[in-house]
């Protein structure tokens, strides 16, 4: 069961007291978080596309209105890209153990974190966290413990249906916090230099009553006088893409009769009591806090102790593109949403240019048969005594090729900004065409893939950050154990889970199809097999008694360079066990010395025989025909003294 968080004891002046110290401060705040979620709201709009006006005036009336959708193109590539890179690994994470006890525990931790994912319904939490860091720069989430239950009927013995409450989750879910409701204090760098940081909650009043009802919230009765409209831009986003104003919504959509509460999260100072006598205010104690607050009424609705192992603070931030000295990320819509303007305003007056150019005006004179206002249409007979005279077409302007070149140009800028090109779509350029090698795209793919890969590290190292976070939840308020699906318990050995295991999450390759990713493993073991027969010449050479010293030496030297530089060329693609793949040709001869003799050692890495190094052994360990290692009597008399030759 889950550790209940300790209540803040204060009594009604360090109340008043404490409501003076919060309320300055979080409207501070919101001041310039409206600033903030204007233009967020207006990045949601960008991603719909749809048009600042329904109809447009100029330069006619309904003239083009066409809005590209470049900002969802982007976003919706770079969520299908994520998705890719880090859903699609048969195990969502890998383990690391960094303490002896954890051992045991590296499989079972491992297959509980992947089914986690799939249990707790955290695809798709993960997808909408992607949307909202590609689009808004920031993705923000919670892990609170949940302990579900739900409703199942049934029949009683005699035929009547009955109600029965069954578990449903228990455990840690994610829960996605939309960006427009992080409010944080101004004037700090880092995400990690806020004091403090408040999430915004919507309540109607019978969710209220429930709150206070179970004692989650206290004081609830005060909040009734001040229902009202729901306030953020948000909302309002949603019903213009409805087509529906807030007057008009009506019904279960309707945003009326709530009440915004503000949970902050840091360290507060807390006042501390007043002396009977004296009336001197107590020492103050700084602690880490949860504290529900409702600006309008003034009150405090919940105020606890920090209840989480370590006072940690459990919200993770997952930016896309991380700034320099401010808090906050950048995402596609800001970076994106100039070149949309841009690009919709050349598009429609592309169209509007044909429109003029064939769409012409039929001028008459009085006299004619066409009378006032005529309608014309394609296939209409026109009769008149003097056409020449009477009637005249004329056109607005000629279609420009100049706003095609303009459109090219628009959506470079885009690409170079952004980072999405056509490749990463799967198209083909526009410009080269099909005349592209298939080296050559590859190549370009690889270098674009350069930007991604800087915001998939930052997003994996959030998500690991978040996987360590539910971790010590599950540790905290279930301490027998993570449970399997099939019902094994995984003990947690007591201590901060990061000190025991490494988590990393698995990212899947990032090359473009299968045929590209066979393609490099058939190179790079092409590269291997000529190591590899290199390195079974070179072990032969060596253990050849009949091999001069000096070349077996000058032999080692080269092997070793050639270690190096393969292992380095492996890593490149990202292969494991590179130690297995890529064998050191000293630990080789020592396995195949001990193999050989049933004892006897070599130090890798050491000075070779005959430069001052000899393999120690046991008496009689020369094979037949064997040939002292040192060419002088007394490297020959050592040798007989039952040392082989290196």
């Amino acid at each position: 069961m889950p550790v209940e968080p300790v209540d803040i004891e204060l009594d009604e002046d360090q109340e008043k007291e404490l409501v003076n110290q919060l309320d300055p401060a979080l409207t501070a705040a919101l001041e310039a978080h409206h600033a903030r979620r204007e233009r967020l709201a207006d990045y949601r709009r960008a991603y719909r596309a749809r048009p600042k006006v329904e109809v447009k005036s100029f330069p006619w009336p309904n003239a083009s209105n066409v809005v590209i959708p470049l900002v969802a193109i982007s976003v919706d590539a770079i969520v299908a890209r994520f998705m890719k890179a880090l859903l699609a690994a048969p195990d969502f994470c890998e383990v690391q153990i960094k303490r002896k006890e954890w051992e045991p525990l590296e499989r079972g931790l491992r297959d509980w974190i992947t089914s986690y994912v799939k249990t707790s319904g955290g695809r798709d939490r993960l997808r909408a966290l992607f949307h909202d860091t590609a689009l808004l720069g920031d993705g923000f989430v919670k892990p609170l413990w949940t302990e579900e239950v739900r409703q199942y009927h049934a029949y009683d013995p005699a035929g009547n249906v009955v109600e029965q409450n069954i578990p449903g989750f228990t455990g840690v879910k994610w829960h996605i916090v939309p960006a427009d409701d992080v409010v944080a204090p101004t004037g700090f760098d880092e995400w990690d230099q806020f004091p403090w940081f408040a999430l915004e909650y919507r309540h109607t009043w019978p969710e209220l009553q429930k709150l206070g009802e179970t004692g989650f919230y206290t004081n609830v009765d005060k909040l009734k006088p001040f229902l009202g409209l729901r306030p953020d831009t948000r909302v309002q986003v949603a019903l213009e893409n409805q087509q529906l104003s807030p007057t008009q919504s009506g019904g279960s959509n309707s945003p009326s009769d709530v009440a915004v509460v503000f949970e902050l999260t840091g360290i507060f100072e807390l006042p501390g009591p007043r002396d009977a006598e004296t009336g001197e205010a107590g020492e103050p104690l700084y602690a880490e806090c949860i504290i529900c607050y409702h600006r309008e009424s003034r009150t405090l609705l919940r105020r606890k102790y920090n209840p989480y192992f370590g006072k940690a603070r459990h919200f993770v931030r997952v930016p896309f593109l991380m700034l320099p000295h401010e808090p906050f990320g950048i995402g596609i819509a800001e970076m994106s949403v100039p070149f949309q303007e841009e690009l919709s305003t050349v598009h429609n007056q592309i169209i509007d240019a044909a429109t003029a150019a064939n769409a012409g005006i039929f001028i008459t004179t009085p006299d004619s048969s066409l009378g006032k206002n005529p309608q014309i249409f394609p296939g209409k007979v026109v009769v008149t005594e003097n056409p020449d005279k009477d009637v005249r077409v004329v056109h607005l302007s000629d279609a420009s090729p100049v706003l095609h070149g303009m459109m090219q140009e628009i959506l470079h800028m885009n690409e170079a900004r952004t980072g999405v090109s056509v490749y990463n779509l799967g198209m083909e350029s526009g410009i080269v065409g099909s005349r592209a090698t298939a080296t050559g795209t590859t190549a370009l793919i690889s270098q674009g893939n350069l930007r991604f890969g800087m915001s998939i590290d930052d997003i994996r190292a959030a998500i690991e950050e978040l996987l360590y976070l539910t971790i010590q939840q599950e540790q905290q308020f279930r301490p027998e154990g993570l449970q399997l699906p099939d019902g094994t318990v995984v003990p947690l050995p007591p201590g901060d889970v990061r000190t025991g295991v490494g988590l990393k999450l698995a990212l899947t390759s990032e090359s473009f199809n299968k045929d590209i990713e066979i393609q490099t493993f058939q190179l790079l073991l092409q590269m291997l097999n000529e190591y590899y027969a290199r390195f079974m010449q070179a072990a032969a050479l060596i253990m050849n008694p009949a091999y001069p010293p000096q070349m077996k030496a000058a032999m080692i030297q080269v092997m070793t360079g050639a270690h190096s530089v393969m292992k380095r060329l492996v890593e490149r693609f990202d292969v494991e066990n590179i130690d297995e793949i890529v064998p050191h040709i000293l630990s080789t001869i020592q396995a195949m010395i001990g193999s050989i003799n049933g004892f006897g050692s070599l130090t890798p890495g050491g000075p070779p025989p005959g430069a001052g190094g000899q393999v120690q052994g046991g008496p009689g360990q020369m094979g037949p025909g064997a040939q002292p290692v040192g060419g002088n009597p007394a490297d020959q008399a050592s040798a007989r003294g039952g040392q082989i030759p290196y």
